[in-house]
């Protein structure tokens, strides 16, 4: 992580140094308007390759994983000859609340007491 924000860090000062350069650089010089522009799109080029560089090298985000169900159920030991149970995706043709009942009902006589389906609400009979 701190190399993450040495990175950032050196980026930002080339970025600063960068901008200085222009802003003292408008602000003095030579007198000839030509020489002055080419000098000044020389400097924006500088400025967008520092820019473009930045954005290129960001090292993408690191996403932690978190299970989707509850400690106590990440702890339980599993069969030798355990088969997890084979769910059908709802395909929206359905009853969805017969659908739901049914994910219950398998997972209930798995044993699990329901964590895993205690957010999902109880289908209404």
């Amino acid at each position: 992580m701190e190399n993450i924000i040495m990175g950032f860090k050196e980026r930002d000062d080339k970025m600063t140094f960068i901008m200085k350069r222009i802003i003292d650089f408008s602000g003095k010089g030579p007198t000839n308007e030509e020489i002055q522009h080419e000098n000044l799109q020389k400097e924006a080029k500088l400025l967008k390759k520092a820019i473009k560089g930045q954005f290129e090298s960001v090292d993408p985000p690191l996403y932690t994983y978190s299970k989707p169900y509850t400690q106590m159920i990440g702890r339980l030991r599993k069969l030798k000859n355990y088969q997890p149970p084979k769910f059908q995706q709802f395909d929206g043709k359905g009853n969805p609340h017969q659908h739901i009942a049914h994910f219950v009902e398998t997972y209930n006589s798995v044993g699990i007491s329901g964590d895993l389906v205690s957010p999902y609400p109880r289908p209404a009979h």
